[in-house]
């Protein structure tokens, strides 16, 4: 907050709940598990897109005539 009459003071920020220690009541197992399947979609979704990037690459080598293999005549 970048107006300082509109900041927490130091007593409301001791009595925050990460500061006093209550907690939520999501099970720290779901909130690992959600993670993981974030983490898995995103490898995955950089996966395709890799895949479609190289595709995309591919075809646009292939239109222009374009050789991926090493010339010879040299």
């Amino acid at each position: 907050v970048l107006n300082p009459a509109e900041r927490a003071t130091a007593d409301a920020l001791l009595q925050h709940p990460w500061i006093t220690g209550v907690v939520s009541s999501v099970p720290l197992k779901t909130a690992v598990q959600e993670l993981k399947r974030f983490n898995a979609r995103r490898k995955f979704k950089a996966a395709v897109k890799t895949v479609q990037a190289t595709a995309s690459l591919l075809g646009r080598a292939r239109t222009r005539g374009s050789s991926l293999a090493v010339d010879n005549t040299v």
